[in-house]
């Protein structure tokens, strides 16, 4: 069961509501790599950037670097 509050938030597109749809029906402990992401869709890339943009900008979503075991390089 997942949470459907964003489905009535207006602000986002339905491009956007579809993605965070795909991303919730996911495990918890599923890792969103956007470049592995984006193969799995038949839209375009832009049209995926587009929407994850979008969720971030309202806060849906958020990038979070994995760094190295001294924080410096990230590797992924």
């Amino acid at each position: 069961m997942m949470d459907k509050t964003f489905l009535e938030d207006t602000r986002l597109s339905f491009k956007a509501k579809g993605i965070l749809a795909y991303l919730l029906s996911k495990p918890d402990n599923w890792k969103v790599i956007v470049g592995n992401f984006v193969n799995y869709a038949a839209d375009e890339k832009a049209f995926v950037y587009a929407g994850l943009k979008e969720l971030k900008e309202y806060r849906y979503y958020q990038k979070v670097p994995v760094r190295d075991e001294k924080g410096r390089r990230i590797l992924r």
